[in-house]
């Protein structure tokens, strides 16, 4: 027993996915996700599983479920969840009908929880005493502050081989400071989510790909190596990966 992240209540604590387990379950008929983590002694595997610590308690754990599956029903498959999706020319998508408290605690839960998190995977996300606060009682009320506060910014992630959603990948969050801003950068669902603190810049709001309180978001599309600090990123994983392998080949040989 100790405290939970969330409340701060003396409980027990249950397995926490910070990155939610069903975008790994909805592909695992067909495959395997790919998890990329630089940090990780082998930056490239494939997975079934999302990382997870016990950070929260039971209470806790079920009030970011809701919010997950919401999320995950608006990702997978909006016409259950009453969301329209349209898909542009260029693969950009933009959303219509979605429930601004539900998917904006969504988004931030998944950046609160990644940063209490201590696995080697989301190292790269660290927060004030104060930025954690306002995102714990944010959670904790149910209140989903403005959306340019902590804002997030959805891009639909292209493979740039074919030209198709890179919905099979997840990588451990990247880190920059841009503008003066502290920028967060996941990926997972076919899709980049860029949380830029501690808001959102007047260009960011004027563009306009973030989730606005009346439910509408416009997702603009972006090959993976085109962004860049995930293809940096990515990048620096794929050579690390290839560097070990050439390595294991090397001591096999030595070996025979």
């Amino acid at each position: 027993m100790t405290h939970c992240a969330l409340c701060l209540e003396n409980k027990d604590l249950v397995k926490s996915h910070i990155i939610p387990n069903s975008f790994f379950k909805r592909i695992k008929p067909k495959g395997k996700a790919t998890e990329i983590n630089v940090y990780s002694a082998k930056p490239r595997r494939t997975v079934q599983n999302s990382w997870y610590e016990n950070l929260l308690c039971s209470d806790c754990e079920t009030l970011l479920s809701e919010w997950e599956r919401y999320s995950i029903g608006v990702i997978y498959t909006p016409e259950v969840v009453g969301v329209k999706k349209e898909i542009g020319s260029k693969l950009g998508e933009r959303w219509f009908g979605v429930d601004y408290k539900k998917f904006r605690l969504f988004q931030l839960s998944i950046l609160f929880r990644s940063a209490v998190a201590k696995g080697s995977a989301y190292a790269n996300v660290r927060l004030s005493e104060k930025e954690l606060t306002q995102l714990r009682d944010s959670l904790v009320k149910s209140d989903p502050i403005e959306p340019h506060k902590y804002g997030c910014i959805v891009s639909v992630l292209l493979n740039p081989v074919d030209n198709k959603k890179l919905n099979k990948t997840v990588g451990s969050p990247s880190f920059d400071i841009r503008n003066g801003r502290k920028q967060f950068i996941f990926v997972f669902g076919g899709y980049i989510w860029e949380y830029r603190l501690p808001n959102l810049t007047y260009k960011d709001i004027k563009k306009g790909f973030f989730l606005n309180k009346n439910g509408f978001l416009k997702c603009p599309s972006i090959s993976l190596w085109d962004h860049p600090i995930i293809g940096s990123t990515f990048g620096m994983a794929f050579e690390k990966e290839i560097d070990r392998m050439k390595r294991k080949e090397k001591s096999n040989n030595n070996k025979t």
